[in-house]
């Protein structure tokens, strides 16, 4: 189990705030959609916003979610407006990377389809953790970034919709 910040806010003078919250991440009847939460809808609109060159409406929605997590005066983004579509982007992504850290699944999802965007900051083509002296590799795009699916799980599908997820894993078997 986990301490985390439950829900806090203060409304017309009223402060509501659910005080510290215990989370059981490891509960094995949690499953991998278990919802999304308002701060990762934000993150997924500015991200989308600023992949279509939408910048200030990535940076408002940005600007909601810094509100809401730090504390202080001024949260906004500092020279946020200046950035380039790139910078902007990396500013989401980073933000995104602290929000979804613990308690999903989506973060390994993310190294993965950020590895498609080649040549940009985030963009990793190998993940390394190091323990003591000894290093650790796995390349993203490989056996130990892709979700198992067998075939016949996956011609079975009733809606008769095959994923591009699904196709790739398919014709890696």
């Amino acid at each position: 189990m986990l301490k985390t910040l439950g829900y806090s806010v203060v409304e017309g003078g009223v402060k509501h705030d659910d005080g510290v919250r215990l989370k059981y991440y490891r509960d094995n009847k949690m499953i991998a959609s278990q919802g999304m939460t308002y701060p990762e809808l934000l993150l997924i609109k500015a991200e989308a916003n600023a992949r279509l060159n939408q910048l200030g409406q990535a940076l408002s929605d940005l600007n909601m979610l810094r509100k809401y997590r730090y504390s202080g005066a001024n949260t906004d983004l500092q020279n946020g407006g200046a950035f380039s579509q790139d910078q902007l982007l990396e500013e989401i992504l980073k933000e995104r990377r602290r929000e979804m850290q613990l308690g999903t699944y989506q973060r390994t999802f993310d190294i993965k389809r950020l590895a498609l965007d080649k040549g940009k900051p985030w963009s990793k083509t190998q993940v390394i953790h190091t323990i003591g002296n000894k290093s650790y590799k796995a390349d993203v795009i490989s056996k130990f970034f892709t979700l198992q699916i067998n075939n016949p799980t996956i011609l079975a599908n009733q809606a008769g919709i095959y994923s591009p997820i699904a196709i790739h894993i398919y014709l890696l078997d």
